[in-house]
């Protein structure tokens, strides 16, 4: 499945899914992440590990041109997500690419009938806000 969206100031946006260690583009995927430091390196290198596939493991990302740009990244093991290593590079923010980014894996969660989808971030905060207007909500009493 794949998605391609024309942004408000004309560029391309191609989204589509990295479920496989031996993609062409894990590379650039790991490029774009690294900032994130040692705990996405650990998850990077158990992905490609037999015990870890029991884990639905899938990149939503989004390019312009050959170029990554943006990743949302989601766990699954039945009917359960925890999302994470949500990353839009600098230069590319503010041009609506993390909602279209939302709304793609937001329908294929649906589409592969997840029950419930869970992340952690700042209560209020900017990415809250975001999260928020893609049908995430607050869990009472955390």
């Amino acid at each position: 499945m794949s998605k391609s969206v024309k942004l408000a100031n004309g560029e391309l946006l191609e989204c589509r899914i990295i479920d496989d260690p031996d993609d062409d583009d894990v590379p650039q995927l790991s490029e774009l992440l690294g900032h994130k430091g040692g705990i996405w390196e650990f998850h990077l290198e158990q992905w490609r590990t037999e015990e870890a596939k029991r884990l639905g493991t899938r990149f939503y990302v989004a390019s312009i041109g050959a170029d990554l740009v943006a990743n949302i990244m989601v766990l699954s093991h039945r009917g359960l997500g925890l999302m994470g290593h949500v990353f839009t590079r600098p230069e590319h923010r503010r041009k609506g690419i993390c909602d279209v980014l939302m709304d793609y894996h937001m329908e294929d969660w649906r589409k592969h009938d997840g029950d419930a989808l869970f992340l952690g971030t700042g209560f209020e905060s900017s990415p809250y806000r975001i999260y928020e207007r893609h049908g995430y909500r607050a869990v009472p009493g955390r």
